[in-house]
């Protein structure tokens, strides 16, 4: 086990040396192993990784800028207390690379790219957008009318913003 504290310096959101050289060890085999075989599917493949997680991700083309993706993580190691605590391995690199490649096989075991949700799916969720919109702009104008200041107009507003991006959704290509 490898234990360093991180306090105030560059490398605070990576972890130390040679764990990280194994890590950039493992995203240079998943990335051979694995491009490909996403890349049959349409996607992409990409890996990341902070000081207690490593994951992997890939991105499908969908309808305009915004596609389905599909990812996994594992967690390798911990922090005593976040941001700054003492950095604690508790999985060896080659433990989160079998859980890594366990979840990526299962997926490409399936042979299919996932898909976007379809309209039902997507007209429920901006619906329930719209009426948290409306309430919060109701709930911003009873302030506005109980005279305190600026707070009902700030809340009328968040609630305008949510309520108008339910209700223009459909003018700006979604739901096709």
């Amino acid at each position: 086990m490898i234990t360093a504290s991180v306090l105030h310096n560059s490398s605070a959101v990576q972890p130390p040396p040679p764990v990280r050289t194994e890590i950039a060890a493992l995203y240079v085999r998943l990335q051979r192993d694995y491009d490909g075989r996403f890349g049959q599917l349409g996607g992409g493949f990409d890996m990341w990784w902070n000081r207690t997680k490593i994951g992997v991700e890939s991105l499908f083309p969908g309808r305009g800028r915004l596609g389905p993706a599909w990812g996994t993580a594992t967690t390798y190691a911990r922090l005593s207390w976040w941001p700054f605590g003492e950095w604690t391995q508790t999985k060896q690199i080659s433990d989160a690379e079998k859980d890594l490649r366990t979840e990526i096989e299962g997926f490409l075991a399936r042979g299919v790219a996932p898909t976007l949700p379809g309209f039902k799916p997507t007209l429920a969720g901006w619906t329930i957008v719209g009426v948290i919109g409306v309430a919060i702009f109701v709930a911003g104008h009873a302030f506005l009318n109980d005279g305190v200041q600026g707070w009902g107009i700030l809340t009328a507003g968040v609630g305008f913003v949510f309520a108008g991006a339910a209700l223009l959704r459909r003018a700006f290509g979604g739901w096709r």
